[in-house]
């Protein structure tokens, strides 16, 4: 498979309590195959690559993004999410 031909796509609908991750790219398919077994994911063979499942409770996806942010608000976002002792996944 081609660099070209090579995929990773991330989904979650609103109702649904975990992440569905499609992944043809090796690279990814090996972290997200360490992710699952980490967490608790299934994984299955489709379509020529691998669907893993992934538990919405464990994961936390964020786009990373520069924000101007006084540094009382930086105080109550660290706290906030210190609070919810989630792992934070970055996605580029």
């Amino acid at each position: 498979m081609t660099k070209a031909e090579q995929e990773i796509v991330i989904g979650k609908c609103a109702d649904e309590d975990h992440w569905t991750i499609y992944s043809t790219d090796p690279y990814w398919t090996r972290f997200f195959r360490a992710l699952g077994q980490k967490v608790g994911g299934r994984e299955l063979p489709h379509q020529g690559g691998s669907k893993f499942f992934l538990p919405a409770s464990e994961l936390r996806f964020a786009a990373k993004r520069r924000l101007r942010l006084s540094d009382a608000e930086k105080a109550r976002r660290r706290e906030r999410l210190q609070a919810a002792r989630v792992p934070l996944s970055v996605a580029e």
